[in-house]
């Protein structure tokens, strides 16, 4: 169903009216006033008229943002609609397809089984999954068609660090096909084997849910478990993120916001939310569903390397040891530039891929300081954490990312907005 424009107009300026009364969630403590933790209540308010106008004119159906200092939400806000359709104002606890945010978390977990001794980033993935002993290479043809290619034997083995950093050679935009008529992500990735790679595993950089999707099934093998059960034990369950999972609850159907995409200068519902609860594919590449605030804990937790206060505020979390962390958000050498598209959609070419984000490696014209790091999921959620400033901030809004991201330059924007935001010896200011 498509929906017209004027019906909806009433209720979309109720919705503006609307966002400021909804409380902040607990998932973080909370400052008394953003200035406590050095931010400008005017100028955050910005952010929110930056959303505000892409729901007026039905860009999105809405949003909900947050920012975060010193381990203190500063700043949460909700805009627009969870579905038009039935016109429910969309909440902070709501569930977002979250895609290549992903990425991150599993990159996470592999770090986890390092710390564990099980496994080693220079290992082979052969060394865990046997069919990867031997896989091919592509060499393109003179004629430049896609059918004309040879293969010849790679001269080197996909590693562990190769997943990570996305440099495996395996090929982009194929997942779907991989994953057609597969139960489970193992028996998608035997039959990635068949399919030659792109260049030489360490040779190149080229982004692809299957690097991470691989890494998801060799945690699987080494730690016995399903990826959605190490993560549950590993990583949601120790940080209280409830909400996290490859599959939503029946019983949590009625916050899931659906996804919308462009027509005729309107939305129209995108993705069917029936079957979202009988998930048996684990893509370590794009397949959690997460929360605002849940995910503000992952993040929080990686500032806080690797601990974190209980909810109830009585207890600190330890999921990971300090060095974990820190070699986890570190540069190596081996870490390349991501490419230009990239580059243009989160504003430079300081950034490097690693772990299944971006991090930023060198001045540019952002304002970020050097190591913060950022990433963002298909339907247009985003997040990027700078850690020497001690800062978080993250949108979920749910719309297919390309080419509306390019278009509204809306992560840019985002950044750009928050970082205007620090003050020092704030005062206080009705925002």
């Amino acid at each position: 169903m498509i929906l017209t424009q004027k019906p909806l107009l009433k209720t979309i300026i109720f919705a503006f009216v609307y966002l400021s009364l909804i409380p902040f969630a607990k998932a973080l403590p909370v400052a008394k006033t953003p200035e406590e933790i050095g931010l400008s209540s005017s100028k955050l308010e910005a952010i929110t008229e930056e959303l505000e106008l892409l729901v007026n004119t039905r860009q999105i159906a809405g949003g909900v943002l947050t920012v975060i200092r010193n381990g203190k939400v500063g700043y949460r806000k909700t805009v627009g609609f969870r579905n038009l359709e039935t016109e429910e104002l969309i909440q902070v606890n709501d569930i977002f397809r979250i895609a290549s945010m992903t990425k991150i978390i599993t990159g996470f977990a592999a770090y986890l089984l390092k710390q564990d001794n099980l496994i080693d980033f220079n290992d082979p993935v052969s060394k865990y999954i046997e069919s990867y002993g031997s896989l091919k290479v592509l060499i393109p043809g003179k004629s430049g068609e896609a059918s004309d290619f040879t293969t010849v034997t790679a001269k080197n083995q996909i590693t562990i660090q190769h997943l990570l950093n996305h440099t495996s050679g395996l090929k982009a935009g194929i997942s779907n096909s991989i994953s057609g008529n597969s139960a489970t992500i193992g028996e998608a990735m035997e039959k990635l084997v068949n399919i030659p790679l792109q260049f030489e595993p360490g040779s190149a950089f080229l982004y692809s849910n299957l690097n991470s999707d691989l890494l998801g099934y060799l945690i699987e093998v080494v730690s016995e478990q399903t990826l959605a059960e190490f993560f549950e034990a590993r990583i949601f369950q120790p940080l209280e993120m409830k909400d996290t999972s490859f599959f939503v609850r029946e019983e949590k159907l009625d916050r899931l916001t659906t996804v919308y995409t462009p027509k005729n200068n309107n939305l129209k519902p995108l993705v069917n939310n029936a079957d979202v609860f009988k998930q048996t594919y684990f893509s370590g590449g794009g397949g959690l569903y997460s929360t605002i605030n849940d995910y503000s804990r992952f993040l929080q937790m990686l500032l806080s390397q690797g601990q974190l206060i209980s909810k109830d505020g009585q207890t600190v979390i330890q999921v990971a040891d300090a060095k974990t962390v820190e070699e986890f958000l570190s540069i190596k050498p081996e870490d390349l530039e991501i490419n230009p598209f990239f580059q243009q959609l989160l504003g430079g070419a300081s950034y490097r891929f690693t772990n299944g984000m971006a991090v930023k490696s060198a001045p540019s014209e952002t304002v970020a300081s050097i190591g913060a790091f950022k990433w963002f999921g298909a339907y247009s959620t985003y997040y990027f954490v700078d850690p020497k400033k001690e800062l978080i901030g993250i949108l979920m809004t749910q719309i297919p990312f390309a080419p509306f991201l390019l278009q509204t330059n809306l992560i840019n924007k985002f950044e750009s907005l928050i970082y205007n935001s620090l003050c020092n010896n704030c005062q206080d200011v009705e925002p």
